[in-house]
Order: C-alpha cells, then structure tokens, then sequence
C-alpha cells in the first residue's frame, strides 16, 4: 500500500502546496433540499463556477452525533494556491450577480451551522481517485503530537487486519475550525455500505486495532465521528485532490 506524507511540507511552511479542503455545514429547512441543489448546479455551470479550479461535493449526513447540520457543501481544492484564486474570481465585482442569487437561495433554503477548513498532511492511499468512495467517516480529533497518530496508522495498516482494509484513509489538520475542540482529522472513506460495514466487523475483534486506537490515543483525543454520504459531485479536475 503507497504513502504519501505531506508533513515534511507542512513542517517547512510550505502549506500554500497542500490539498485543502473546506466544509460548511447547514441544516436544510424541511422542503428545500431540491431548491439548495438545483441553486448549486446554477452556480457551479454558471461562468463563475466553471472557472472553480476543484470539486464540489453536497453531502448527507448519516450519522451525525448532536451536531444539528444535516448537509455540507465541501470544496475540494488540489492546493490552497487554487483556493485563494478561486476566491478571488468569487468575491469579484464581476461576479457579483451570481453570487448574490447563490446566497439568496442559500440563506432560503438551510440555516448554516458551522464551517471549517482542512488542509491534507498524510494519504495512506495517494493513487486512489476519492470520488469512487462516497461513504465519508469524518473523525475529528484533538491532537497533541501528529506524528504518533500516523506512526500507530502505519503500524496498524502494515498488520494483517490492515492489509484487509476496504478503502482509502487520509490526514488533516486544521486550517480554520471555528470554536470547536477539533485541530485535526481523519477521513476515512468506503465504495459501498457492504464495505463499511464489513470493516466495522474486522475491527470490533482485531487485536491490532485495538492496539492502533491505544497508540493513537497516545498522541490525540478522539472526539465522535460522523457518517456521511456524497449526493451530487460537480468536478471540473477529475482525481487531483490526492495528487
């Protein structure tokens, strides 16, 4: 199984290199799903959208704890050079008409409940394309030492429940997390719930896992995860965001 680690990057400052990514969250108000979609599709085949250097995904939260957002709008960035340009053309006078119809139907149809930015250090499975894998186990983390965390997921990917694993598995840190306890993540995705959930039955007796969680805990706090479901991709750059 590849790796690729970012951190050598990170840790030089370099992090204008770096995938990122960023999340916001809403609670879709009852009836409005279909008018937050279709508002999504207008922006995103308008002139504006089709200059957005990304993905961008709208997704389902499954499982979501006590967080009350039951969808998120995630942009997918190959760096955070992209980012920056695309906020560029976003915020500009020219696209000033499509912006303002994008918040309109935003702001009608969901109350937003929070929004972060992630920027990705470590990818256990680099030659993947991630839009193959729609179901998202979003593990947010409190973390004191980054390199304990990958250090225990190499370990554990090199055992022979490892090896078994079904999908694919990426690190992030925290760009922006708002007031939240949260200064990194694991994304840990899944082609297919028959995947998902034959996962969730290895690791309930794999003693390797157990060690994994007990090394991992060495270096984070693990906060509760989420289960989520990618609805609708609009991908102007086909497979870049593991690149």
């Amino acid at each position: 199984m590849k790796f690729l680690t970012l951190i050598t990057l990170f840790l030089s400052l370099n992090i204008f290199a770096l995938p990122t990514w960023t999340a916001l969250e809403v609670e879709i108000k009852p009836g409005k799903y279909e008018q937050l979609q279709e508002g999504l599709d207008e922006l995103m085949n308008s002139p504006v959208g089709k200059m957005y250097p990304g993905s961008v995904e709208l997704n389902w939260h499954l499982n979501n704890g006590d967080n009350p957002a039951t969808h998120a709008i995630v942009n997918l960035f190959p760096s955070m050079v992209a980012s920056n340009e695309w906020g560029a053309v976003f915020w500009s006078p020219e696209a000033t008409s499509i912006r303002q119809k994008w918040f309109d139907t935003l702001n009608d149809s969901a109350d937003v409940v929070r929004d972060m930015s992630f920027i990705q250090i470590a990818n256990w499975q680099p030659e993947e394309n991630p839009q193959d894998y729609p179901y998202v186990e979003y593990v947010p983390m409190q973390t004191t030492d980054t390199r304990a965390v990958i250090d225990a997921l190499n370990k554990f990917i090199a055992t022979d429940d490892g090896k078994k694993f079904p999908g694919l598995v990426s690190m992030h840190q925290c760009n922006y997390c708002g007031e939240s306890d949260t200064n990194s993540a694991l994304i840990v995705q899944f082609k297919d719930v028959k995947d998902l959930e034959s996962w969730y039955e290895i690791t309930t007796t794999s003693e390797a896992f157990a060690e994994y969680l007990r090394d991992a805990r060495e270096g984070a706090d693990f906060l509760g995860n989420s289960l989520v479901l990618v609805l609708s991709t609009w991908n102007n750059t086909p497979a870049t965001f593991n690149q």
